[in-house]
């Protein structure tokens, strides 16, 4: 992938989500995506013109449109001197409501306890002579446990409300080159035991971002698991630029194809991500969009190399955020779970889960 730029070049050019960048009302700078969009309903784009459509203006504004048949929800994020990056992401059409999906957790929610019950049931009837083969079938069942729960909490999440998300997890200062230092250690050793490796690299000594530690996590495990189609390499790199921090991950093999890039935040999009495979309802992309919204952040696919790099953009604390206490938040819906086993249960193996693993 060639390096990110907020005036597009490389970065945005193969983003297959259409992108404008507007200063001072006139458009500076579109990438393929929004020319090919703009001239399927017949409107020009110019460099140095204004937009032919009205757009947000303003940071974190958003406006709905109606283009070549479809709706359009149109974000725009401020980049500094650079101007408004507009981006623009096709409406879904609602077949996953969320009255529909919060049922559907509630009913799955049903199962956890017989799940427990038989967790603690076969613990508790653990004796020297079968303790190799009872210690097995607990991996198994913890492991299952740990996917049903990801499965739930995503379900949950993608059900609440906007005021329900502010609610639940307030947002606080977090410098960001410590949290993706001990995310590298973590991960690194994890994905070891699949055959893969994580490595972060970074490209400015200090990053403060306005979060919920929590959701930021939860981001970068699902983004994780998404990316680990084959056995491989994970970079990470942070970078400052028009006061943003941006974080990419790029695999190194398989990710995503280009045709399949305009599909992957849709909701049971996992499934063609997967070739067929029916493992879920395709509810992490599209969650890890949800929560880069929820930070006032942006969220981009692009083809890199032989693989996918997905960069998640977020605006710089302002110096009064920086001063304000750290407060981790009054809800933790993986509770007495460990977050990252759950949400990398779909792709750790079964021995990873077993009694004596702590994370």
């Amino acid at each position: 992938m060639g390096e990110f730029t907020l005036s597009g070049n490389v970065y945005f050019d193969g983003v297959s989500q259409p992108v404008l960048l507007v200063k001072d009302k006139k458009i500076k700078y579109y990438n393929p995506a929004a020319q090919a969009l703009f001239r399927a309903c017949a409107l020009p784009l110019a460099e140095g013109e204004r937009p032919p459509v009205p757009l947000p203006d303003g940071d974190g504004v958003s406006a709905e449109l109606t283009m070549d048949g479809a709706r359009w929800t149109v974000r725009s994020r401020g980049v500094g001197d650079d101007g408004v990056l507009c981006l623009f992401e096709r409406v879904g059409d609602g077949t996953l409501s969320p009255q529909r999906v919060r049922e559907l957790a509630v009913q799955l929610r049903r199962l956890l306890g017989p799940l427990n019950a038989s967790i603690e049931t076969l613990q508790s009837t653990l004796v020297e002579t079968e303790q190799h083969r009872n210690e097995k079938w607990i991996s198994y069942l913890n492991h299952s446990q740990h996917k049903l729960l990801r499965l739930v909490d995503n379900l949950d999440f993608y059900s609440q409300s906007d005021d329900d998300l502010a609610i639940l997890y307030p947002s606080t200062p977090l410098e960001l080159t410590g949290f993706c230092r001990e995310m590298e250690h973590l991960l690194d050793y994890l994905l070891g035991q699949i055959g893969c490796r994580f490595v972060y690299r970074e490209e400015t000594a200090n990053a403060t971002v306005w979060v919920n530690e929590y959701l930021l996590r939860r981001l970068l495990y699902n983004l994780t698991t998404n990316a680990l189609g084959q056995k491989g390499e994970l970079v990470l790199t942070l970078r400052v630029a028009g006061g943003r921090a941006t974080l990419t991950l790029a695999d190194s093999a398989g990710g995503i194809s280009p045709e399949k890039l305009e599909q992957a935040f849709t909701p049971e999009a996992d499934r063609l991500l997967a070739d067929g495979s029916p493992d879920g309802f395709g509810l992490g992309l599209p969650i890890c969009r949800r929560i880069a919204h929820f930070f006032g952040g942006t969220l981009l696919l692009a083809p890199a190399g032989e693989g996918t790099a997905v960069t998640l953009s977020l605006p710089l604390c302002s110096a009064s955020q920086r001063d304000l206490l750290r407060d981790e938040g009054i809800f933790d819906p993986a509770q007495n779970y460990s977050q990252v086993l759950t949400e990398l249960s779909g792709v750790l193996p079964a021995r990873c889960y077993g009694q004596e693993t702590v994370f």
